[in-house]
């Protein structure tokens, strides 16, 4: 953990303000942190499922869902993708829904149309008619390799003055520019590529296959009536083509690019009319053929040795204080809510935004109150959350008095308690009226308000010789920093723990709120975060710099942007590149229906679960550590970036970012000789565009009740240190390490299968269902050499054999042999072990022989289906009523022998290790631990050098030796409950 989060219960905040361009209302384990809580709801629901569990530790339980289909693979003939038969009725179409959706070949299901200047005279309304002013509808789309797609309109037109026309095709931009009226596809507002231009006053039909090029033009509409319309644009060759006809008769020849064009949408348009009677769009339709193809780019990707540390709770969330006034958001009665906030933990709320300066305590100044009832529900809310949430509560700065701040803070403190964070003073400084828009206005009154907090609120060093609470404070805005962040962070130096400051990818409103340019490499974020975050150090503000109020475009978001999956995609890059530049976390702001919001709610319930939620949610499975630079060899050529982390507890991580559409990113990632495996996690979906439909982390959706049954997809093996994995367009993929050693595991009434994956007291990193529930012998080994073990289950079968299911992978599923190995008989023990060296775990059969020995018999073998035979038959050891029997590799010498664990004498455990299968003496005999009633003696390569070491497992603690003879525990940890079945992974 770094410096900056250390001592946080014993730290308040003051965060004075946030400055914008916008104005508006551990995985010490894989996976830090969707919640235990995760675990306990879906553990009980799923039966071949499996989990990561950390701090998201709390998205801390992911269940391993088992690897999904990404991507539609045929489309087969001519399937339809988007459908509009414009039979509704004389209203708006904006935000319009076709009536057919697919998550296909660029399309999606949750797709809406988008109009430029939807005004009561220029729109395209929902029956098809048009309105007499310019305007264009929009759908989004991007087109994907391997398609023939035809655009398809029916559209039945009057008689028309010449220089009046329709158009129709694909558009670059989506939403579109919307800088002028002018909203034709050959206008650079829309940019359409390709599109046809309609001109009934003469018949002419013009085809552009490039926003200004004229490809050719005939008379093809030459009288009034009814005439359908296609845009055919082929993605099957490295070279895309387009063309066009009319009732089948094809309009100049056939255009092939050389560089193929941009598109994000498919839709309408029309010039400004005098008149519009008699035109109308009959239906639209996209649709396509063939297959999706993808070209495979291959990368290394190499992890720097250093990097920064990124404290705890880094995905925060961020409301307006005005949401604290709502009965329906911040309640306990909100169950929704409070259990998608469950799945991340830890996590900081950040309560402030714009309406801080709008509300005020108890109405001071006709401000909105801010009464004592709300902080109680708001203090109740978090108080049924994890315990890493905390709050940055925001204090009214333009309209009050200290001692109307005293008397907040006081109250809030009181009933926040440990839950509290810190205060933020105000909000966006530059839009207050001189002289509190300059830093020496601002540092003026914001400290006669920070000094009412502190000298008033109980634990503030200030007033305690330095002990105690340390203040914390100063939130900037975007642009701002040269201004009002660095010299804050000066002149509040030694007072001030935290400086906090406001970025948003792409100023709301502007022509430049595309998806292509919120998804494009970002300039000014590395020098912002890198700028504020070197202010709070060289200022001693020890907690560093947070981005307090973030969003992928500022006043509220942007429709078909920052609601649509892309988003996603983008929060991820927006959070990496904060870490890498010492910035401790990152607050997506929202709430209410603002397009940006990571959790939308209509004021009474929760509506929807918005794409930075799923970032978020990507970015809390990744362990603590520190946050370090990848470099990605040969410079992709594509939108493709990465990321690792450090691990705190040991291993590398890796995130693998594909922005591409049509490009399959082949990645060898360089993760060092320490990581054994890694779990694989994706975030993906089948558009850019897909809202709610489709998006998937894990293998699941987040449902808007915190319903969650996703997670680690497969376990992969690192051999030499390194691992290829695919990353699928638009998708993101978490590797999370499992680092060499062996680590504790408990099967559990289900049978669940709870994995950890460290040596430290805790809950359940991985979790899933395998076997039936009424078996009783369950082991676990590496079946198939890979480096990573998976479960088994033993029973007897029909014919009175021992018969061995065992599955390569630690997740759901059926066995990958299943196969007989001796004849079962009463009091037989069961073991596995690597026998012979090859790197395969097979199995053992332990039994009483006729002159009161331990009969060892070891097959070499897992088959598929039929019966093993034995390739060891000796005797080890005299039988004796409680014994225990181990099996390791003692002296390193690259396979397992038997091992013999008893009380002595002296009442302590006695062990009895061979390092040859065969019959003979003990090559190690030494005494550790004393023998208490209940003890589970254990064994395991606890510091992954090679050698099985000695464990005795007391109640749920685990006491570890990592040398075999007397001494004692190296290593202590709880882990499990009385009862469960005790066993070591790797």
């Amino acid at each position: 953990m770094s410096h900056a989060y250390k001592s946080v219960t014993n730290r308040l905040c003051i965060i004075p303000f946030a400055w914008n361009n916008k104005r508006r209302a551990n995985m010490k384990k894989p996976i830090q942190y969707f919640n235990n809580k995760i675990l306990k709801r879906v553990a009980a629901t799923l039966a071949l499922e499996m989990g990561i569990n950390h701090p998201m530790k709390t998205m801390k339980n992911l269940l391993l869902a088992g690897t999904i289909p990404l991507f539609c693979c045929s489309i087969g003939n001519a399937q339809i993708i988007y459908s509009n038969p414009f039979n509704g009725g004389a209203v708006s179409i904006n935000t319009l829904i076709p009536a057919v959706g697919t998550n296909a070949a660029g399309g999606t299901s949750s797709a809406r149309w988008n109009v430029v200047e939807a005004t009561s005279t220029n729109y395209l309304y929902r029956n098809g008619a048009i309105g007499v002013g310019g305007t264009t509808s929009l759908i989004p789309f991007t087109p994907e390799n391997g398609y023939v797609y035809t655009l398809e309109a029916s559209v039945t037109v009057p008689a028309m003055t010449a220089g009046k026309w329709i158009t129709m095709g694909f558009a670059e931009y989506n939403p579109p520019l919307n800088t002028t009226t002018d909203s034709r596809f050959g206008s650079t507002e829309v940019s359409g590529n390709p599109w046809t231009y309609l001109t009934e006053g003469t018949g002419n039909d013009h085809f552009f296959p490039t926003r200004t090029l004229d490809n050719a033009n005939a008379n093809l509409m030459p009288t009034p009536g009814t005439y359908t319309v296609q845009l055919k644009l082929d993605t099957t060759g490295s070279s895309w083509k387009a063309s066009e006809f009319v009732n089948g008769t094809q309009v100049g020849t056939t255009y092939t690019y050389s560089g193929n064009p941009i598109i994000t949408a498919i839709g309408v348009g029309q010039t400004t009319l005098s008149s519009s009677t008699g035109i109308q769009w009959n239906y639209l339709k996209l649709s396509a053929t063939g297959s999706r193809t993808t070209s495979t780019v291959n990368e290394s990707v190499s992890l720097a040795a250093t990097g920064h540390t990124f404290g705890s709770g880094f995905a925060g969330l961020s409301y307006e204080k005005m949401a604290m006034t709502s009965t329906n958001l911040f309640t306990t009665n909100n169950a929704n809510m409070v259990g998608l906030c469950s799945l991340l933990d830890p996590c900081i709320l950040r309560i402030g935004g714009g309406t801080v300066d709008t509300t005020g305590w108890n109405g001071i100044s006709n401000t909105i109150p801010i009464t004592s009832a709300q902080v109680d529900q708001l203090a109740a809310f978090v108080n049924a959350l994890p315990s890493g949430w905390q709050v940055i509560y925001g204090i009214n700065f333009i309209h009050n008095t200290a001692d109307n701040v005293e008397a907040e803070a006081v109250y809030a403190q009181s009933k926040l308690g440990s839950r509290l964070y810190g205060f933020e003073i105000g909000n966006e400084p530059e839009y207050y009226p001189a002289p509190d828009n300059t830093i020496s206005g601002f540092d003026a009154r914001y400290r006669i308000l920070a000094a009412a907090i502190t000298n008033h609120v109980p634990g503030w060093a200030i007033t305690h010789g330095g002990n105690g609470w340390v203040l914390v404070g100063a939130d900037a805005g975007q642009g701002q920093y040269v201004a009002l962040t660095d010299p804050f962070a000066n002149d509040e130096s030694g007072k001030v723990s935290l400086i906090t400051q406001h970025y948003y990818r792409l100023g709301g409103g502007s022509s430049s709120c595309t998806m292509q340019n919120v998804l494009a490499a970002d300039s000014s974020l590395p020098t912002l975060a890198a700028n504020i975050a070197s202010a709070a150090y060289s200022g001693s503000e020890p907690l560093g710099a947070r981005i307090s109020e973030s969003g992928s475009t500022s006043a509220g978001g942007t429709l078909q942007v920052s609601d649509v999956y892309g988003a996603a995609l983008w929060s991820l890059d927006e959070m990496f590149t904060a870490a890498l530049n010492s910035v401790q976390g990152v607050n997506f702001h929202g709430g209410g229906k603002s397009p940006y919001s990571p959790i939308t709610d209509n004021g009474t319930v929760i509506t929807s679960v918005g794409p930075e939620f799923y970032g978020m949610g990507m970015f809390a499975m990744i362990p603590p550590g520190d946050a370090v630079a990848a470099t990605i060899s040969p410079t992709p050529s594509i939108n493709f970036t990465a990321y690792g982390v450090n691990c705190a507890s040991g291993g590398k991580a890796a995130l693998l970012n594909n922005k591409e559409v049509n490009d399959t990113v082949n990645a060898t990632v360089t993760l060092g000789s320490s990581v054994a495996s890694v779990a694989e996690i994706t975030l993906t979906s089948p558009s850019l565009f897909t809202t709610n439909n489709g998006v998937t982390l894990g293998g699941s959706a987040i449902g808007i009740d915190g319903t969650w049954t996703g997670g680690v997809q497969s376990v992969l093996s690192v051999p030499s240190g390194s691992v290829t994995v695919g990353v699928p367009p638009i998708s993101a993929v978490l590797l999370v390490p499992i680092t060499v050693g062996s680590k504790p595991a408990t099967v559990t009434s289900g049978p669940n299968w709870n994995l950890r994956e460290d040596l430290t007291t805790g809950s359940a990193d991985f979790v899933y269902h395998y076997a039936s529930s009424t078996d009783t012998n369950f082991v676990m080994g590496d079946w198939d050499g890979d480096g990573t073990t998976g479960p088994g289950v033993v029973r007897i079968n029909s014919s009175g054999q021992w018969e061995w299911i065992l599955r390569n992978s630690n997740n759901g599923g059926g066995g990958n042999y299943d196969f007989t190995f001796g004849t079962a008989i009463p009091g037989d023990i069961l073991i596995v072990g690597d026998w012979d060296g090859d790197g395969k775990w097979t199995p053992g059969i332990v039994r009483t022989n006729s002159v009161g020995q331990w009969q060892w018999l070891l097959t070499n073998t897992n088959l598929v289906s039929g019966n093993a035979g034995t390739n060891y038959n000796f005797a080890y050891g005299g039988a004796l009523p409680g014994d225990v029997l181990v099996t390791g590799d003692w002296d390193n010498g690259g396979y397992m022998t038997p091992g013999i664990v008893r009380t002595n004498s002296s009442s302590q455990w006695e062990w009895l290790l061979r390092t040859s299968n065969s019959g003979g003496g003990a090559n190690y005999d030494f005494v550790y631990g004393g023998f208490v009633s209940g003890d589970v003696p254990i064994v395991g390569d606890w510091d992954g050098n090679g050698t099985y070491t000695p464990g005795i497992i007391r109640g749920t603690n685990w006491l570890l030796r990592n040398s075999n003879n007397g001494g004692g525990a190296d290593i202590s940890f709880d882990y499990g409950s009385t009862g469960d079945k005790f066993l070591i992974w790797h």
